[in-house]
């Protein structure tokens, strides 16, 4: 699933701002990156292996 796909799924904002904040807490990123990286698909693969894994949980 691309990571912007999934994020513009979420419902609410609660519920994309929780994600983002996960992602966040467990990359280590920033908020600019984090929206950079949503926008242009530049995910590094760790990254990637960590959102799959919050979305899976």
């Amino acid at each position: 699933m691309v990571v912007s796909d999934y994020y513009k799924s979420l419902d609410s904002e609660k519920e994309k701002k929780k994600f983002r904040d996960k992602v966040l807490e467990l990359t280590g990123m920033s908020i600019a990156s984090f929206y950079n990286k949503l926008r242009a698909e530049s995910w590094r693969p760790s990254e990637i292996y960590v959102i799959n894994t919050i979305i899976n949980q």
